[in-house]
């Protein structure tokens, strides 16, 4: 059990659920639940005015998670996703293999857990960044696609337009 208080003095509570080292390949604690405890609205704006932005995102259409080793950690995200999920192509340097669950209950959403190209991490292309970013963070989300609308997501890796990384601090978010 966890829990914050917000600004407004509101507090928000939380059960997280973590493997233990054993359970995953890499010993790293990959990958985790949250359960909200309190009313999820104290947590995630959902006024209108609150959730629209000019650029349209609506939501989340799915996440590109890198790990060392794919097999070893395919295991572990089947058994907390209740999905065996299927292997996937992915159209973004430097990835070697990915496996695609879906998410959520509606629209499409999906993650994919993606092993780097580990030979290219020397390199200083494009091809290079998955592997370099595993070194440097360890496993964990790489990118992000955005959706826009209410309709289910039809695109996947490699598709959108990239915002800025350096207007977000390096991350890759895909609109």
């Amino acid at each position: 059990d966890l829990g914050r208080l917000r600004p407004d003095g509101e507090r928000l509570a939380w059960r997280m659920s973590v493997p233990s080292d054993s359970e995953t390949a890499s010993g790293h604690g990959w990958p985790f639940l949250i359960e909200d405890t309190t009313p999820r609205s104290f947590r995630v704006p959902f006024e209108e005015h609150e959730i629209t932005h000019a650029n349209s995102a609506t939501g989340l259409a799915g996440i590109v998670t890198l790990v060392p080793e794919l097999s070893g950690e395919r295991p572990a995200f089947s058994a907390i996703l209740g999905a065996q999920g299927e292997p996937t192509p992915l159209d973004l340097p430097g990835i070697a293999a990915g496996h695609r669950f879906p998410i959520g209950d509606a629209l499409g959403q999906w993650l994919i857990v993606a092993e780097p190209d580990h030979e290219a991490g020397s390199g200083s292309d494009l091809a290079s960044v998955p592997a370099r970013y595993v070194q440097k963070y360890g496993p964990g989300p790489f990118a992000v696609w955005l959706r826009r609308g209410d309709t289910p997501v039809e695109t996947g890796p490699g598709t959108g337009r990239l915002l800025d990384p350096d207007l977000l601090s390096g991350a890759r978010f895909y609109l």
